[in-house]
């Protein structure tokens, strides 16, 4: 099984562009609910993402992986935004992008790593243009 790291730390984020990236994202999501599906739950990487990005809630519902995906759908309608832990599902699971835009909320595709830098600037690319549309 993959392994789920979240490093660097924040203060890795020393650019402009990685704090303005942040502070563009934050924007976004402080104060919501947020869903990771993927994986088991690393409580540590959790709370510090919620914790980092001022989520009012991050759950992350630990997964088997062969499960369906509208095993998750009550999860991602009662939260704001969903992130899809690439690594960590099955290829199946894209389904969820469309239980979330059916549901009305942001969702974003986590590829790679779980680090902070990763989930920021993949936050600020994809959810820039879903906010833009409801505009």
């Amino acid at each position: 099984s993959a392994r789920v790291e979240l490093d660097p730390p924040i203060d890795s984020l020393v650019s402009d562009e990685d704090i303005a990236m942040l502070n563009a994202v934050k924007e976004v999501v402080k104060g919501k609910k947020g869903l990771f599906i993927g994986g088991s739950c690393k409580e540590d990487i959790r709370l510090k993402v919620e914790a980092e990005l001022e989520l009012s809630e991050l759950a992350w519902p630990s997964s088997s992986g062969t499960e369906s995906i509208y095993r998750f759908e009550r999860d991602i309608q009662s939260s704001d935004v969903t992130f899809l832990l690439l690594k960590q599902v099955r290829t199946g699971w894209s389904q969820s992008k469309e239980l979330a835009a059916d549901h009305d909320k942001l969702y974003v595709r986590l590829p790679g790593s779980i680090t902070l830098p990763n989930i920021v600037k993949q936050m600020y690319y994809q959810l820039a243009p879903q906010e833009s549309r409801k505009a």
